[in-house]
């Protein structure tokens, strides 16, 4: 899976979609998120909710990252401004 998108936006509709900030979502399985990349679309699905963004797709695939080391990951990463 290979695909570029803008980092903001994509922190905004992770913090929208998780629910594992407490230990009994954690236990429910919301401790991890599904990414999947195709045809021009991301999608970001958690246990309860789904969105699709734009995004410059150049391999598809899905993903199953955990939440707090994916968001730590996307902090690290540069930004172009």
């Amino acid at each position: 899976m290979f695909f570029v998108i803008d980092n903001p936006k994509l922190q905004r509709i992770i913090a929208l979609i998780r629910d594992d900030r407490t230990a009994g979502s954690r236990a429910r399985g919301g401790h991890y998120l599904r990414l999947e990349a195709s045809q021009g679309q991301l999608t970001v699905a958690g246990p309860t909710a789904e969105a699709s963004i734009p995004a410059t797709v150049y391999e598809d695939g899905v993903l199953f990252p955990r939440v707090p080391r994916f968001r730590r990951l996307l902090e690290a990463t540069f930004t172009v401004k």
